[in-house]
């Protein structure tokens, strides 16, 4: 499956079935956040530096904002790779990435897709909730199942992957595993928000 990374406004592509080669080749730390600066070429931060970074800006900024901005940079960044793949599945996790999920959602909506979203675990928290209603309110579908395979591929031009972020740890809930299974196996493209939920990898040492 083609797949992409989406951050700071940035996509970089890749092909999933070959994300742990690209990703795990160190064998020593998950590589997560693309930092893009001018035309310099693009390094991975490791999962604790990504943290540590997501840390400082906490100190500066609050989570409704940050989350705003990169909600906005992942539709805008879409906006910009895929103007024709109108159709659009945003997988939403039950953490910040999957707020992040919410908010690229309702601003694709702003930017003339259709984004339908599949949101398994709401946390009982008011700020996503509160995400949840600004959805709801321009018209943005929820599904109450995670479409098969066939429909995957045949119906949406564009997955969202909004699953988990760089801070997850394993091991993922099988109720996860089987959604991520199905986004690995569908032809649609998929576009991660950090990271993409299926490199997730037990065996590699976040230290």
């Amino acid at each position: 499956m083609r797949s992409a990374i989406c951050v700071f406004g940035k996509i970089s592509t890749f092909n999933f079935a070959n994300s742990n080669q690209i990703f795990g080749h160190s064998q020593r730390v998950w590589q997560t956040r693309l930092i893009h600066s001018g035309n310099m070429q693009p390094r991975y931060l490791k999962q604790a530096e990504a943290i540590k970074l997501d840390e400082e800006l906490f100190n500066y900024f609050g989570v409704e904002q940050l989350m705003e901005l990169a909600g906005l940079s992942c539709a805008s960044a879409i906006a910009e790779e895929y103007p024709e793949s109108k159709n659009v599945l945003v997988v939403v996790g039950p953490g910040n990435n999957g707020g992040d999920g919410l908010v690229c959602a309702r601003h694709l909506k702003m930017f003339g897709y259709l984004p339908e979203i599949f949101y398994p675990k709401r946390p009982a928290k008011i700020l996503y909730e509160n995400l949840t209603k600004q959805c709801e309110l321009f018209e943005i579908p929820f599904l109450s199942s995670f479409p098969a395979q066939e429909e995957l591929n045949t119906k949406y031009s564009l997955i969202v992957d909004a699953l988990f972020g760089f801070s997850f740890k394993p091991p993922i809930r099988q109720e996860f595993s089987e959604i991520i299974n199905t986004m690995i196996q569908t032809s649609t493209p998929c576009c991660s928000i950090d990271i993409p939920s299926g490199i997730i990898n037990p065996d590699l040492n976040a230290n």
